[in-house]
């Protein structure tokens, strides 16, 4: 049996890539799925509702002793894969540096050692 699927008649063939591509649909009640647009290379990012959104990693380990070289922290760096699964790689100050702990034989943070 060939299935032919109603969705790709809503298509817009004209603007689909050759290849393969993404689009995004709209589940009615029913959950039954319509064409809202192709997917023109927008950044995804996956989400989680637990109470309240939860966009990646909620917590930051750092050594003991740098408490406040990561509390000049205002961003998060993500790694954002294709699917839309991230992961903390670091954290930025409020210029969009990124904070790196002392290296190996500089001195620590003043007040910390």
């Amino acid at each position: 049996m060939q299935l032919a699927y109603a969705l790709e008649s809503s298509l817009p063939g004209d603007s689909l890539e050759s290849g393969d591509g993404r689009i995004v649909i709209r589940l009615d009640g029913r959950g039954v799925a319509s064409f809202v647009r192709v997917h023109a290379g927008e950044r995804l990012l996956r989400y989680r509702w637990r109470g309240r959104l939860r966009l990646g990693a909620e917590s930051f380990f750092f050594q003991e002793g740098l408490a406040d070289l990561y509390a000049r922290a205002r961003y998060g760096e993500l790694k954002v894969a294709p699917d839309g699964g991230s992961v903390l790689v670091g954290l930025r100050d409020e210029a969009l540096q990124r904070i790196e702990p002392p290296g190996e034989g500089q001195a620590a943070p003043a007040g910390r050692r």
